[in-house]
């Protein structure tokens, strides 16, 4: 019996290109994506981080402590400053309305939190911003002069008490930023790390304990329609990075196995095609980690 004759060398550059090809189109398209999430998240922390300096010199205007008024709830606090004239800007306090499954595509996000005053009458809330979904949770606590400087004082909206976000929130799961008594900012990328319970050095990953006692949370709740679509846009994501933005080698890599048996030529032995499938997968890892990087917790 014949042996099977090699591939031309013309062939196999072809096939060879054709798979390059292949990888240099979804490495653009992940990166497109990244760069697209990696926007997202710069924007949001820093109107988080606007949000938290707010709220700290509102209250270093009133001797380190907030009034009963502003602690009612979020829409409150965010009245308090506004009216202070420490933060005007309501859509400061939304997410990209084509990412937060709460908002929805083409959601009219509100430019003003205080409506103008008429006849006399005191400065009242703009009715299109009470109750919308913004995107921050908030540390309703009277006094913040003295608390420590890694204290979260306000953070993503719907973070858990393990530690992740929920499917509804701004990033869709993926993470949200967490602002410090100190104006800082963090993205904490899948879970929370290095947060400890409130006065010690027990480590936790429910930020509430993180906080003194007594201290309620202002947030938004989300509506059954929003957890539904949190749920389906939440899905197509999880598709979708996996095939497109994963830094392991998953995907990529049996794509590039398959490639390397492809392009190696059919009488090479067993063991020699199991080393090109090899040699693949070990390219692929690194080309994507080489794309997207490790960095899960970025501290700006």
């Amino acid at each position: 019996m014949e042996a099977t004759p090699p591939i031309s060398k013309l062939r196999w550059f072809g096939r060879a290109l054709a798979v390059t090809m292949l990888f240099l189109l979804l490495g653009m398209i992940g990166e497109l994506f990244t760069v697209d999430i990696g926007m997202n998240i710069s924007l949001e922390g820093r109107n988080m981080r606007s949000i938290g300096q707010a709220l700290l010199s509102g209250a270093a205007d009133n001797k380190g402590e907030l009034p009963p008024e502003a602690l009612r709830d979020v829409y409150s606090l965010a009245l308090y400053l506004a009216r202070d004239g420490d933060l005007t800007d309501g859509s400061a306090w939304f997410g990209n309305p084509d990412r937060d499954p709460a908002l929805g595509h083409g959601f009219p996000i509100p430019q003003e939190i205080v409506l103008p005053a008429k006849d006399g009458a005191a400065a009242r809330i703009n009715p299109a911003f009470q109750g919308a979904p913004v995107m921050v949770a908030v540390a309703l606590l009277p006094s913040v002069q003295k608390l420590a400087a890694e204290t979260p004082i306000c953070w993503t909206r719907g973070l858990q008490s393990d530690g992740t976000w929920s499917e509804d929130s701004p990033f869709r799961g993926i993470g949200g930023n967490v602002v410090f008594a100190d104006a800082s900012t963090r993205f904490c990328k899948g879970a929370l790390t290095g947060f400890f319970k409130w006065g010690t050095k027990e480590p936790t990953t429910n930020i509430v304990e993180t906080l003194p006692p007594g201290t309620r949370i202002g947030e938004y709740t989300p509506t059954p329609e929003d957890l539904h679509r949190g749920r389906v846009a939440n899905l197509w994501h999880k598709i979708f990075l996996t095939a497109m933005a994963s830094a392991e080698i998953g995907v990529p890599a049996l794509l590039m196995i398959a490639c390397s048996f492809f392009v190696t030529r059919p009488n090479r032995s067993v063991e020699a095609r199991l080393m090109g499938g090899v040699v693949g997968a070990i390219c692929a890892a690194l080309f994507w980690y080489a794309l997207l990087g490790p960095a899960s917790i970025v501290r700006t």
